[in-house]
């Protein structure tokens, strides 16, 4: 009875966001860029941290908290994911994907507090797994607005700072790029196998990029080499200008969720989960 309760009030929920993604015009991802996403982060992490303490059996607390809920929400995610990669609706800053990763986030929040703060079995672990998954969430979904990307040709004849933004912006860099080099090796078909960059930084600085290995312009800065002229001696190179304030934060989430799943492998299931187990694979109800 009360799977099929949450099942409603999570279809309703749903059903406003599909709402949204039909009817509303573009997500306005800038919006929820930094302070208004930390904001929003603080407000409920707060919030639920009071619910909880204030009002621990309430219908909201118990939503949230409900292994229905992840059951839902994981199937939910896999089926956004799964049409995410099939067609280029609905993309990952949409309203779809606000409302479900804002109701996981707050899902996972909820599941934290119930299990981090109680002595549990293997605590520790609890802690590591589900607050990296939060972190690698926030990362990722709260970091979004703030993460930015520019183009820029760079070529041999002068330093340039004069960028472009997918929407063919313009935008000028506070440090200048020239071309000093280019190397390319290739296959035996001629195919280009790896190319670097020798590169002028602010004209005083040699740095190389090359594939698959960015330059740390700043903590929240990268470079990536992605195109050359396709010519025997490249007389310019494009390089990206990646900003990406939150990946260390997803970064220190993913690590988080690796130590704990290495403690999940070292200690096992816990003691009611492994009989359960063993009853099974000898054939009894689980």
């Amino acid at each position: 009875m009360e799977m099929k309760k949450y099942i409603t009030v999570w279809s309703v929920y749903f059903g406003v966001a599909l709402l949204c993604q039909l009817l509303l015009p573009a997500f306005p991802t800038a919006f929820f860029a930094f302070p208004v996403n930390a904001a929003g982060i603080l407000l409920a992490v707060v919030g639920l941290w009071v619910l909880r303490k204030e009002k621990p059996t309430s219908p909201v607390t118990r939503l949230l908290a409900s292994p229905s809920t992840t059951s839902i929400l994981l199937a939910l995610l896999a089926a956004s994911c799964l049409c995410l990669g099939l067609t280029s609706r609905p993309s990952p800053s949409s309203w779809w994907f606000f409302f479900l990763l804002t109701a996981l986030f707050l899902h996972l929040l909820m599941v934290f507090y119930a299990g981090a703060f109680h002595k549990r079995p293997h605590r520790l672990r609890f802690i590591l797994i589900h607050g990296g998954l939060l972190l690698a969430l926030l990362g990722g979904f709260a970091g979004t607005p703030d993460t930015a990307e520019w183009r820029l040709p760079v070529g041999k004849e002068w330093p340039t700072r004069q960028a472009y933004t997918p929407q063919y912006g313009k935008i000028r860099l506070p440090h200048s790029l020239q071309l000093k080099d280019f190397d390319v090796t290739y296959y035996a078909n001629g195919m280009p196998q790896n190319f670097q960059a020798h590169l002028l930084l602010d004209s005083t600085k040699d740095i190389t990029l090359s594939v698959n290995h960015p330059y740390a312009l700043s903590p929240n800065d990268d470079l990536y080499l992605v195109d050359y002229e396709h010519v025997a001696e490249p007389r310019f190179c494009i390089v990206q200008l990646v900003r990406q304030p939150w990946k260390y934060v997803q970064s220190f989430g993913i690590w988080l969720l690796l130590a704990g799943c290495v403690l999940l492998f070292a200690q096992g299931l816990p003691t009611g989960m492994a009989r359960k187990e063993k009853k099974i694979e000898k054939g009894g109800q689980p």
